[in-house]
């Protein structure tokens, strides 16, 4: 039976923060954090909120993309990851293998069936023995009562 682990987090939901209707988990209170640190660090260093803006633009993407709820189980550095094998790497093997319990039955009919077929060519082959051996005796009895 095909089977998938769930992780901790989605399985108990621990959510750190809860207000209303904001409830966020570990994962998207931390990202949370760096960016408002980041926001900070730049408004600082510029004193222009309009320059602030552009600048942590990039850096709120990639917390977001970070912060994204999980894709079937799977972090956001996961699916980014096997995106760029799938392009760099043209990985097209499964990840997930099933193993087929149909086959499997199958597999162990052809050994018995093809034991069975060895054991029957066996039994035939000493009797194709057999019979040339009886038949050289023959040969030799009637050359030994023809002389």
């Amino acid at each position: 039976m095909l089977t998938i682990p769930i992780e901790k987090e989605i399985k108990h939901e621990n959510k750190i923060i809860n207000i209303g209707t904001l409830s966020l988990n570990a994962r998207q209170t931390i990202c949370g954090v760096i960016g408002l640190v980041i926001a900070i660090v730049m408004y600082l260093l510029l004193r222009n909120w309009v320059l602030m803006v552009l600048f942590t633009l990039p850096f709120a993407a990639v917390l977001l993309f970070i912060a994204k709820p999980n894709d079937n189980g799977k972090k956001a550095e996961e699916v980014l990851l096997e995106k760029a094998e799938a392009h760099f790497y043209k990985n097209q093997s499964r990840k997930y293998r099933t193993k087929n319990q149909h086959v499997t039955l199958l597999n162990r009919a052809y050994g018995r069936m093809k034991r069975k077929d060895d054991a029957d060519k066996a039994v035939l082959r000493g009797r194709k023995k057999e019979k040339k051996i009886l038949k050289k005796r023959i040969r030799r009895q009637k050359i030994r009562a023809i002389a």
